[in-house]
């Protein structure tokens, strides 16, 4: 089941379509954090969850023994999370990447609605995300929301990129997708995957019949200089697998592929590899890199 509406401006609070019912119960969401050696782009995410109004969430930051002062940072900014209520808890541990760091974080979760991973650099989009996303009435029936995301590139030009999720297609930022923590922490990503864990946990889910809601909150900030975006060669070879395993059709024609061209600054160096990225996501094995 899928609800995809008119997507509007996140401080248009009048207009949404939440439910603020005397008595209506609260999604309460654990935000996940994970960096190493990131303390700059840390600092940015956590501005970001320290400016949130109005919302009663858990905020989990998983260190992979960063040796740049991220810990001692980390304790500074203690006191400025129990000033705003946020219950906030930071660990440091190694891992073996970027997914088994997000599972491990799982670990700390408490028994919260739902979870969010927003890693080091990324931000949320707003200071009303976390009580729109709070007073969302889904509660007894989503297993995943997923949100819009405000996309940045390269060249500073951004736009709104909208989710989608069908049996042709999928567009989604993880940064702006939450899942049951309960469920998150039975499946967990699969890290076999290095760049791509999000997408095959997604893909699953909607084969598996899990209610995944679109929903018409813009969620997160996502810088596209990130590492699944410059690891392109890796990103390649997970998608096409995952397409593999889900019998995902590459003949298809990606609309939004041609779509977001409008959208992107022509002047952008990055162009051709965003156009081929975004095929390969949709799973057209035929379309050759440019150089």
């Amino acid at each position: 089941m899928f609800n995809s509406k008119r997507l509007f401006n996140n401080t248009d609070i009048m207009e949404l379509n939440v439910y603020r019912d005397v008595g209506c119960l609260m999604n309460y969401i654990t935000i996940i954090t994970i960096c190493l050696n990131d303390k700059e782009g840390l600092k940015k995410t956590m501005d970001s969850v320290l400016n949130q109004q109005h919302a009663s969430f858990e905020y989990v930051v998983k260190d992979g023994e960063s040796t740049d002062g991220t810990n001692e940072m980390l304790k500074e900014y203690e006191k400025a999370f129990a000033d705003k209520e946020i219950e906030f808890k930071h660990f440091i541990k190694k891992d073996s990447g970027i997914y088994d760091a997000m599972n491990q974080g799982l670990d700390f979760c408490s028994d919260s609605n739902y979870v969010l991973f927003l890693n080091a650099g990324d931000t949320l989009y707003d200071k009303n995300v976390m009580q729109l996303l709070a007073s969302i009435k889904f509660q007894n029936t989503a297993d995943a929301m997923i949100g819009a995301t405000n996309s940045i590139l390269s060249n500073g030009g951004e736009f709104i990129e909208k989710p989608l999720i069908n049996k042709d297609s999928i567009r989604f930022c993880h940064q702006s997708v939450l899942v049951r923590t309960k469920l998150m922490k039975e499946i967990r990503f699969n890290t076999k995957y290095r760049v791509a864990a999000d997408r095959d946990l997604l893909l699953k889910l909607f084969e598996d019949g899990y209610h995944l809601e679109l929903i018409n909150i813009i969620v997160s900030t996502f810088d596209r200089e990130g590492v699944s975006s410059r690891n392109f060669s890796a990103l390649y070879e997970e998608i096409d697998d995952i397409n593999h395993k889900y019998n995902r059709d590459s003949k298809k024609h990606n609309r939004y592929v041609n779509s977001i061209k409008t959208k992107i600054v022509s002047i952008n160096p990055m162009i051709s590899d965003y156009m081929y990225i975004w095929k390969r996501i949709k799973g057209d094995s035929s379309v050759k890199k440019t150089n």
